[in-house]
């Protein structure tokens, strides 16, 4: 009942353009996937009946318009896009670090690499000799890591408990908690903290050995899009509010008592769901720090 009637309200409300070699090419996939079983390994992604190759046919159909719908109601803009591109996308630090719970024994480690004594590669060949020893007494444990993604966790190193000497890869500074973020943001290219840098988690050594910069092209313009529409549709009750919408566009007279039934108990779901969900303009002011 809801599958064919929700798809009705979708194309009565002008959303339901769908090309037809989209539809084709997702069942074509499904049954080359699992073979004479497509229709009950369909059921298990859908929890419907699917009896014959028409039913799945129709609910893709509809997932397909659905989306399409959330899609074009998130309402993204090019301010957005742009936020998020400055934010995740256009600088990433290539950075390894050190973290010492002791703000003592960082400021040993760190005297250590300020007078030439031991270099941050130094400390590294160390600390990778004792992650590779773990991995090897902790065979349950090994991680398979090649030595650009260090990970060496609680060692001793010249002396001094280290919580954790790992290569964090290439990625932005918001990704990070702040002082940690702010030490990259002030950091150049082939560079190393001169002091210790004091987080919620310790205090930190930090190499920054590169420094990259990408480009809003199309496709990454693209990218950051989806991105941000599917962190609208997962927001909480935007689904059933997105729908709700739809239903009170249209008159929808079911004849069949049972049906009806089955599509008011729907749509009382929906109505309830929809209540939860937050109109971004009245959160706009909310101090982040809530």
């Amino acid at each position: 009942v809801i599958v064919p009637t929700m798809t009705a309200v979708l194309e009565k409300t002008g959303h339901g353009k769908l090309d037809s070699r989209m539809l084709n090419t997702a069942v074509s996939n499904i049954k080359a996937q699992n073979g004479d079983k497509y229709l009950e390994k369909s059921e298990e992604q859908y929890p419907l009946p699917l009896h014959t190759e028409a039913d799945l046919v129709n609910v893709i159909k509809f997932t397909l318009l659905y989306n399409n719908y959330l899609d074009s109601v998130t309402n993204v803009t090019t301010e957005q896009i742009s936020a998020r591109y400055t934010s995740l996308y256009e600088t990433k630090y290539c950075a390894k670090h050190i973290l010492i719970e002791n703000e003592e024994d960082a400021a040993t480690i760190q005297a250590k690499i300020n007078t030439g004594d031991k270099t941050f590669e130094d400390l590294e060949l160390e600390a990778n000799a004792l992650s590779i020893q773990q991995q090897e007494e902790n065979p349950t444990q090994q991680q398979q890591n090649q030595p650009q993604t260090l990970n060496a966790n609680d060692i001793m190193l010249e002396g001094v408990q280290i919580k954790q000497f790992s290569d964090l890869s290439c990625q932005a500074a918001a990704n990070y908690v702040a002082p940690f973020a702010t030490a990259l943001e002030n950091a150049e290219a082939d560079s190393i903290t001169v002091t210790p840098v004091k987080t919620e988690f310790g205090y930190h050594i930090i190499k920054v050995s590169e420094i990259e910069k990408a480009e809003l092209t199309p496709e990454l313009s693209k990218e950051i899009r989806q991105a941000l529409n599917t962190e609208s549709t997962n927001t909480p009750g935007f689904s059933a509010n997105a729908t709700k919408k739809l239903l009170d566009q249209v008159t929808i007279d079911i004849t069949d008592e049972k049906a009806k039934k089955e599509f008011d108990d729907y749509r009382s779901k929906v109505e309830e769901q929809a209540l939860t969900y937050i109109e971004p303009e009245t959160i706009e002011n909310t101090d982040p720090q809530e």
